[in-house]
């Protein structure tokens, strides 16, 4: 039972709680829940989506502005983030442990590295609280400027929407974001400052061992480019406007959000290119002693000799063409997509929506 569950059980009992729930352990609200009830983080995501659009559709339709409100893509974008920050949110833990779970049997120091592992969740939602506060400032900013309201006739229905949406984003936002940057930053950092590895983890492990830390971080970046996406729709200025004061800081978060992310990464690469250097260079002295021969052999052994070199061959190619890095093929082709989809975004919400 974790530290949220035990809080839980004694506020229901009325029993004093056995310690503070921490910042952490709420960023994670979501995923204990959708774990332990077993429910479909897909299916619930969607009902996030749907939840929110129709309580905004009814809030218009009091207004009396339902039509204003449909013909926005700006607000349906918004809550399309929100829904897809609690599916990722839902479904990374499961990543998480896929990556220890290949990487744990080669660890040389499985004691100390196991420590990181139990704490990996609370080092990643360490940002957490910060997080939320910014969302909160940009929520509270769009709803006292009446940010998104010039379609509206009334002043009200727009900052009406911003707070109706404003706390499941500043929960799955400010969760997500911490936990996909800064988060992970700090977390792979450690991973790549502390562990050390078995002799055999590029030739016996490869890509087992690399793919599933690959798929961990393709999550991340797949939540960045809903990020980029809709930050474009919600911050393309209508026409006669500038890019606002709001949406240059928006997109400077964003920004710093990514670079944690690709720092991260980095220092992964670096630890398996490392460790890749390391298993050429002793493949490469075990088969310098296996073809130097300092006196003459028998047949047999000779043989055995030649066939000890050609399997050492072998696993030094299998090793010299296995690709460690992170930042791979796929990396760039995804963000080729996210600037391309950014460039579409603007260009229908300039000339087609707002033209």
């Amino acid at each position: 039972m974790n530290g949220m569950e035990n809080w839980l059980v004694a506020h229901r009992a009325g029993l004093p709680a056995p310690k503070t729930l921490r910042m952490e352990e709420a960023a994670w609200a979501w995923a204990d829940l959708v774990e332990r009830r077993r429910l479909p983080a897909l299916a619930l995501s969607t009902a996030v989506f749907v939840l929110l659009f129709g309580s905004s559709a009814l809030i218009a339709l009091a207004f009396g502005e339902l039509n204003d409100f449909l013909a926005d893509p700006r607000w349906p974008a918004t809550y399309f983030v929100v829904a897809a920050n609690a599916l990722h949110l839902a479904k990374f833990p499961a990543a998480l442990d896929a990556m220890w779970g290949t990487i744990r049997p080669w660890l040389a120091n499985e004691a100390e590295m196991g420590k990181l592992e139990a704490e990996s969740r609370a080092v990643l939602a360490r940002f957490f609280l910060p997080s939320m506060g910014v969302w909160s400032a940009f929520v509270a900013y769009w709803a006292l400027t009446n940010e998104w309201g010039e379609r509206f006739a009334s002043p009200f229905l727009a900052p009406a929407l911003h707070l109706m949406y404003g706390l499941p984003l500043i929960y799955f936002a400010g969760a997500m974001a911490a936990i996909n940057s800064a988060g992970l930053l700090t977390l792979l950092t450690r991973i790549a400052r502390t562990a050390r590895f078995e002799r055999g983890l590029m030739l016996e492990g490869g890509h087992g061992v690399i793919r599933p830390l690959r798929n961990l971080l393709w999550r991340c970046w797949l939540f960045f480019v809903v990020v980029f996406t809709a930050t474009a729709v919600a911050s393309t200025p209508v026409t006669g406007t500038g890019l606002r004061d709001e949406d240059f800081v928006l997109w400077v978060v964003i920004l710093a959000l990514t670079f944690g992310l690709v720092l991260g990464q980095m220092a992964m690469n670096r630890v398996f290119e490392r460790e890749r250097a390391n298993e050429i260079g002793r493949l490469r002295a075990e088969l310098r002693s296996a073809n130097a021969v300092s006196e003459p052999l028998e047949t047999n052994d000779l043989l055995l000799r030649l066939l000890r070199a050609e399997a050492l061959r072998y696993d030094l190619s299998r090793v010299e063409a296995l690709h460690t890095g992170l930042l791979d093929l796929r990396f760039l082709v995804q963000v080729s997509l996210s600037a391309t989809a950014i460039a579409i975004a603007n260009l229908l919400l300039r000339f087609v929506v707002f033209g």
